[in-house]
């Protein structure tokens, strides 16, 4: 396959991409109704927000694909990017600039693709809205249109971000590598690195400004036994669209952070004690409602899977060194709604002593 060659603007293009600190950041909600919407709307199997950057297209949010970015010179985007319409492959095996191509002649196979080049207010055209697909298509009137659509909608999400202050001051500080150690990768969210450099920042924050910091510790209820009954490709993808439901009941500016195999942490700025049962048992319901474990077409009946959480809330002054007591005490009550019988939300005492920092 012949690389895409570079658009005439591709250094200005990149810096402007950079200026906008999207790349390797978590996903956003916004972004994922967009390609939720597109995949039932059109009904390809992979729906993505690509970025495409100097050497890599890097997926901002995405349907039906485990990865998280490809290498550029595999892109179909990077070919998307240089026009102003969309781009149309009905089958790339009958497209000279794709049909070598090791996506089309292997895994995942792609023969249908349509992509629309994403500007950003810069007027640079940063990624696509694309979807593709493992069979040849005849993409009709209706479908680009509703892909022009989209695009639109994606724009303006880009450009209207949700991410709270002391997330974007954390990407603004990091280069794209820097970011990625801070980052789970499968989950899109931030691991437990990332984690802890939030939580010092946030609680920082709530001390400046008198406001209270709820931190909810989530763990998948029987998740061994999903990894040994269905796999652990099925266990991966539970741990993805949980995160995709915590991104969903949850705000922009909260933090989500994956810490371990199936442990999930939320930091959850200015909610007050009385607001945290509340938070819980909406966080809990979220997961019975959309926890479906996804065994494909063939499978009986429905299989869903229910979470466990403890939650708490930290008093504003005793955050900053409270990090630890707080990770304890959400621990304890998500053991007890362990062994309370699962599938429920278990609130912690507060934390409201200011607690001194580690030596």
């Amino acid at each position: 396959m012949p690389a895409a060659p570079k658009p005439t603007n591709e250094t200005e293009r990149l810096a402007s991409l950079r200026r906008m600190l999207l790349l390797s950041s978590p996903a956003e909600e916004m972004l994922d109704c967009v390609t939720r919407s597109a995949h039932r709307m059109v009904g390809e199997p992979f729906a993505l927000i690509t970025l495409v950057d100097e050497n890599r297209q890097w997926f901002k949010s995405r349907v039906g694909l485990d990865a998280g970015e490809t290498p550029r010179d595999l892109s179909f985007c990077a070919y998307a990017i240089l026009g102003e319409e969309m781009l149309v492959v009905p089958d790339a095996r009958e497209d000279a600039r794709f049909a070598d191509n090791a996506l089309v002649l292997g895994p995942p196979f792609l023969r249908s693709y349509a992509g629309m080049p994403l500007k950003n207010a810069e007027g640079h055209s940063i990624g696509t809205l694309c979807l593709s697909g493992v069979e040849p298509r005849a993409f009709t009137a209706a479908d680009l249109q509703a892909i022009r659509d989209l695009a639109r909608l994606a724009e303006m999400a880009l450009e209207n971000r949700r991410l709270g202050e002391t997330q974007m001051q954390l990407l603004a500080e990091l280069d794209e590598a820097r970011r990625d150690a801070l980052m789970c990768t499968l989950a899109q969210v931030w691991n437990r690195r990332g984690f802890e450099a939030l939580y010092a920042r946030e609680a920082a924050k709530c001390a400046r400004e008198g406001t209270p910091l709820a931190l909810v510790a989530i763990d998948i209820d029987r998740f061994k036994a999903i990894n040994d009954t269905h796999g652990h490709g099925v266990g991966d993808r539970v741990i993805r669209m949980l995160a995709d439901i915590l991104r969903g009941s949850t705000r922009g500016h909260d933090i989500i952070a994956r810490v371990g195999g199936e442990e999930f942490l939320l930091l959850m700025p200015g909610i007050a004690l009385e607001e945290t049962e509340r938070v819980g048992a909406k966080l809990v319901q979220a997961v019975r409602d959309a926890g479906l474990i996804p065994l494909g077409p063939d499978a009986a009946e429905p299989r869903r899977f229910t979470i466990s959480l403890g939650i708490l809330s930290i008093d504003p002054q005793a955050a900053p060194g409270a990090r630890d007591l707080a990770l304890a005490r959400a621990d304890e009550a998500l053991y007890a709604a362990k062994h309370g019988g699962r599938d429920r939300a278990v609130l912690a005492e507060p934390v409201g002593e200011p607690v001194p920092a580690a030596e």
